[in-house]
């Protein structure tokens, strides 16, 4: 029980430090510009042919 308790912490622990390592480079990785819905949502529907109705 013990055993897999530790197993289980550590398995915690690397995800812990990987998602670490993941939000730091989204954070080192810049701004992502202005976020414009309309456009967004236009690009969208073009690319899945939503518009074709």
């Amino acid at each position: 029980m013990i055993r897999a308790s530790l197993r289980l912490m550590e398995e915690q622990e690397g995800q812990r430090a990987r998602l670490r390592v993941a939000l730091m480079e989204g954070k080192d990785s810049g701004d992502a510009g202005p976020l414009d819905m309309a456009t967004i949502k236009r690009e969208a529907r073009a690319r899945s042919g939503a518009n074709d109705a």
